[in-house]
């Protein structure tokens, strides 16, 4: 194995699915994903990737005036035949970190198949549809998807020059050990970006119950999603220019660079103090 690991428990694995997960994706998406499995369906501490070499020496965060170490978690979730890994996204040796990954997945889990979720800041409103954008390495992988209500026809290409995105690297990285992958992007309105996106967490929920072949209640995910729009259109009728910006994304159209700012600084105060006021 490339990387040191840490083995908290050994459940016997005969074949499984992974999951990739990072803490500070756009809008907490995967996260918050994460959670959500968890909570219904129960899983345990599998094991932990050492961080040195991964994160900056001084790589602490604070959040809520605690202080957050970067971590790598695997967890396993029997009941729906999943590894899920929990992790900040590495900054240094992206080959070590994904190489010991995937051993792990292949020697321990057995792992046959890898989805990697990824958000995507984008211009339309909360009020639109969700949608998920599967990207995989050949045509033939993408028909495997056929009748789960994503779109498989658009490609992710890295633009010439800069560096591509881990999950992309993840991707690459599995197919060349044989393993189906797919990464996951799911678009979220742009000004969610602090609030969350509950709408995507739940899109990307019942994709996965369905994929995992499991019984996950969406009742509480629909409850989060009823909760935001209904904060979102008291501050409408309180900020008209909140309600202009949205209501030119829900006609397709454009803000420019400070309306788009002034529209997200707007919700970002917005669920800031309502996170302030339930603690």
């Amino acid at each position: 194995m490339t990387g040191a690991v840490n083995f908290f428990s050994h459940p016997e694995i005969s074949s499984s699915r992974l999951l990739v997960t990072w803490a500070d994706d756009f809008a907490d998406l995967g996260e918050r994903v994460a959670v959500a499995l968890l909570d219904r369906l129960g899983g345990q501490e599998y094991a932990a990737l050492a961080p040195v070499g991964y994160f900056p020496l001084a790589g602490v965060s604070i959040d809520a005036d605690l202080v957050r170490f970067p971590q790598t978690v695997l967890w396993y979730l029997p009941s729906a035949g999943l590894v899920l890994l929990r992790s900040d996204m590495p900054l240094y040796n992206w080959h070590r970190f994904v190489s010991t990954l995937l051993d792990i997945a292949q020697e321990n889990c057995h792992v046959t198949e890898l989805y990697s979720l990824g958000g995507i800041p984008s211009f339309f409103a909360h009020t639109g549809s969700r949608e998920i954008i599967a990207v995989s390495g050949s045509p033939e992988e993408r028909d495997l998807l056929a009748g789960d209500g994503v779109n498989r026809d658009m490609d992710f290409e890295t633009v010439p020059g800069q560096k591509p995105s881990i999950n992309s690297f993840v991707l690459w990285s599995a197919r060349r050990r044989g393993l189906t992958a797919y990464n996951l992007w799911l678009p979220s309105p742009f000004y969610l970006r602090r609030a969350g996106d509950p709408a995507a967490v739940r899109k990307a929920v019942d994709f996965l119950r369905r994929r995992l072949g499991v019984d996950i209640d969406l009742g509480p995910l629909d409850g989060e999603v009823a909760a935001q729009h209904k904060a979102l259109a008291r501050l409408r009728l309180e900020k008209p220019e909140v309600d202009k910006a949205i209501g030119v994304l829900e006609t397709s159209l454009s803000l420019d660079e400070v309306e788009a700012e002034q529209l997200a600084g707007e919700v970002d105060s917005l669920f800031a103090g309502m996170a302030g006021g339930a603690s």
